[in-house]
Formats: C-alpha cells, sequence, structure tokens
C-alpha cells in the first residue's frame, strides 16, 4: 500500500473519519451521545497494536504520520490484532430500540494481501486460496465473537478480492476512501434505528439522507443477525465436549505462551466455560471485563494455561463467573442436594448457570426476591463474603490430564 495514491487516500479516510467523530460529537454529545474511541492496528513493515483505544484524536493522526511504510502484507496477522484492539475496550451494547452496538475494525487496505506466513520481503500480492480461505475465515470468526469488519479500498485496489472478504447478504460492508465522514455517523445513526419498526426510517426522511437511510437500513439487518448469533454463540460457547485433552469447564486460566490477543484479558486470570465442538479451542470468561471468546488450546498451540488460582469477587459483587458454588437454603432440586459443589459458568441479574462436578447443569437464584438456591462455598479459603471468593479448578467428574501446563499468578 506504500505505493501509488494508496496511503494518501488511506490517510485521507483517517482524517475524515475523525473529523466526523468530531462533529458528531459536538452536535449530538449534549443530548447524550457517547464519545468514541479508536485505536491502531497495522500490517505491514510493523504488524501489531500501534495504539489502544483513545479518545486522543490527536494521537492517532500523530501515530498515522510518523508510520513507517513497506514490508509484506499479512492482512490475517492485521485482521487479529485489530480485533484484540476492538474488544479490549468495551463490550458489546445496545440502544434503547434493542440496536446492537459492537466494537468496529475498518480495514484499509488495497487487497493485496501477502503470503499469511510471510514475515518480510516485497510488498507483492499472493493470490490464490491459500491466502484468500484464511483471512475469509478469520473474517467470519471476528464477527461470530462481536465486531463489524468494513473494508475500505484504496489506491488500486483489488476489488474482486475485497468484494470477495466483505461479502455479506443484504448487507454494505465495502467502501471507498471518501466515505470517512459516512462510517464516523454510523454509531449515531444506530440511536436513530429502531429493530422493529420500518416507519422509523419514514419518520426520519426529512432530517436524514437517503444515505444515512440506507445505512439504517443495514444497521437493522446486522442487528437483526446479530441477534440470531448471539443464541447461536449461546449454545456453542457452553458446549462441553468429552475428549479428555480439554480443561475442565470451570478451570481457571491465564495467557498461554501462544497469546496473541493483546490486552483483551486485562493480564488477569479468566474461566472455562466451554469447549469448542471441532477443534482445539476453548471458550473463556475473562474476570476483569466478563467478556468471553475462544482461544486455542491443544495441538501443539495454547492462547491459554490452567491457571490454579481463585475467582475473587469485586467490591460489592455477590457471585460471578469462576465462584465455587454449593446448594443454598432454597435449594430444591435433587441435582443439588447434598455436599456437591459446582461453577458458575454465566450469568444473568436473577440467576446464575452452574456446571455441578457431577456433570449436570441448571440456573439458580443467588439473592433475587430473596431466594438463594445457591451459595459461595467456604471451604478452600472461600470466606462467602462480598469482598473474595477463591475457586479451585479441579474438581469435576473428569481430572484435567495437562496438569503439566499449569501456570500462577
Amino acid at each position: 500500500m506504500a505505493s501509488g495514491n494508496a496511503w494518501s487516500q488511506a490517510k485521507t479516510f483517517v482524517n475524515d473519519f475523525l473529523n466526523g467523530l468530531n462533529m458528531i460529537l459536538t452536535q449530538f454529545g449534549p443530548i447524550g451521545l457517547k464519545q468514541e474511541y479508536v485505536g491502531l492496528a497495522t500490517f505491514g513493515h510493523d504488524t501489531k497494536q500501534q495504539l489502544l483505544a483513545t479518545s486522543n484524536y490527536t494521537a492517532v493522526r500523530d501515530k498515522i504520520e510518523n508510520l513507517l511504510l513497506g514490508g509484506p502484507s499479512p492482512l490475517f496477522a492485521g485482521l487479529w490484532f485489530s480485533l484484540a484492539g476492538a474488544t479490549s475496550c468495551r463490550a458489546t451494547e445496545k440502544t434503547e430500540s434493542g440496536v446492537l452496538l459492537c466494537p468496529r475494525i475498518i480495514v484499509i487496505t488495497d487487497g493485496k494481501p501477502t503470503e499469511t506466513g510471510l514475515r518480510g520481503g516485497p510488498d507483492i500480492q499472493t493470490k490464490g486460496d491459500e491466502t484468500l480461505m484464511p483471512i475469509l475465515s478469520a473474517v467470519q470468526e471476528i464477527e461470530v465473537m462481536g465486531a463489524s469488519v468494513f473494508f475500505v479500498g484504496v489506491g488500486d485496489f483489488d476489488e474482486e478480492f475485497l468484494k470477495l472478504v466483505s461479502a455479506s447478504e443484504g448487507r454494505e460492508k465495502l467502501f471507498g476512501y471518501q466515505d470517512g465522514r459516512r462510517l464516523a455517523k454510523r454509531t449515531y445513526l444506530c440511536t436513530k434505528t429502531n429493530l422493529f419498526d420500518d416507519s422509523s426510517f419514514i419518520r426520519s426522511a426529512s432530517v436524514l439522507s437517503e444515505e444515512d437511510n440506507e445505512d439504517m437500513q443495514d444497521i437493522r439487518v446486522e442487528s437483526m443477525a446479530r441477534l440470531g448469533q448471539r443464541e447461536e454463540m449461546n449454545n456453542a460457547a457452553y458446549f462441553e465436549n468429552k475428549n479428555e485433552a480439554f480443561p475442565v469447564i470451570g478451570s481457571r486460566v491465564r495467557r498461554g505462551p501462544d497469546w496473541m490477543f493483546d490486552n483483551q484479558d486485562n493480564a488477569g486470570p479468566g474461566t472455562v466455560v466451554g469447549h469448542s465442538e471441532n477443534d482445539f479451542k476453548v471458550w473463556v470468561t475473562w474476570d476483569f471485563n466478563k467478556m468471553t471468546g475462544m482461544y486455542r488450546y491443544g495441538m501443539g498451540e495454547y492462547d491459554v494455561l490452567i491457571s490454579d488460582e481463585p475467582r475473587v469477587l469485586k467490591a460489592g459483587e455477590k457471585i460471578a463467573v469462576g465462584c465455587r458454588v454449593k446448594p443454598g437454603r432454597d435449594a430444591g432440586s435433587k441435582d443439588v442436594s447434598g455436599s456437591i459443589q459446582g461453577v458458575v459458568i454465566r450469568m444473568n441479574s436473577k440467576n446464575a448457570h452452574v456446571r455441578w462436578d457431577n456433570g449436570k447443569r441448571g440456573d439458580y437464584s443467588y439473592g433475587a426476591d430473596g431466594r438463594y438456591e445457591i451459595e459461595l462455598c467456604k471451604s478452600n479459603g472461600q470466606t462467602g463474603d462480598d469482598n473474595s471468593n477463591s475457586s479451585t479448578w479441579g474438581s469435576s467428574t473428569r481430572s484435567n490430564k495437562n496438569k503439566n501446563k499449569h501456570v500462577s499468578s
């Protein structure tokens, strides 16, 4: 992308995008629109997270101006670095009308990536399925994990390639370098879109452009699709694989030697809440932000490793994912009788979903309406108060087979 006018167009897009964010905030900030945070990842001479998400747009411009150009273009690696930055700043939120506000990844590229594993050499496009398929797979997996991916073509970009990787039924995901202000307006348009009421587009027509209304329709389509994906992901994320190579659900983990997700975990521990059905990956919910993601665990690649460390509650928390629990005073199910213990692997406002040591699961009240079907364990150093809770990973119907992989904090 260093050749021709690609780089100047890339900078034009970035400046227009940042100016657009400032303009929208000035206009609608006083009525509640929040400032957006912007980070920067590069794939080229340096393939890394250049700047964590920040509201200091001047810092973003300065970093862009001082980037060293050249080298290959490993787009695959750039996508994953972008995901780490996008998901480190916030989880998905909803507007009052039910539209999902997801982290966005905007890929500015000439659509001419080099071989995935190429570390040096000239920036010569590598064509073929060996380059295309990993990128397609990465885009799909990133979107399943909760981030929206948009592509901006610059210079003499490979339109055919970008249309393939940005293809999405009923949605617009490929833009030009002059669309910076348009994409900057997207979060504001999310707040104007009613998920289940088409008439909102008609009512908005007098104050919004035709392009705005096209984007609102796109937002609506995306949000409806994501609601369905969320349900599918909830089913997938909590799957329990019988393969004993996987760590026991409820195991405590930390980042491992092959970690490539920047500060997504805040360098802290998390809890295994599910297994992949078809490959060696686990779903982990992190303590610090309650975000759930998928990470490699096996076949020689370990994004996470088992850690013998407790789940520590924050001040005011009653219970959280990773806490070990036992039947409470209002327990009534035969599945939770006696001295059995389990681990909380999912939470909502009223119930905790528990995976018991006998392999059974269920949703249980932890204080709603004064009912306590479960309570914190007081064994293994657990106090059962609002300030601390420790959890061991080893209680299960099977033991972890990879004890040589343990790490300690």
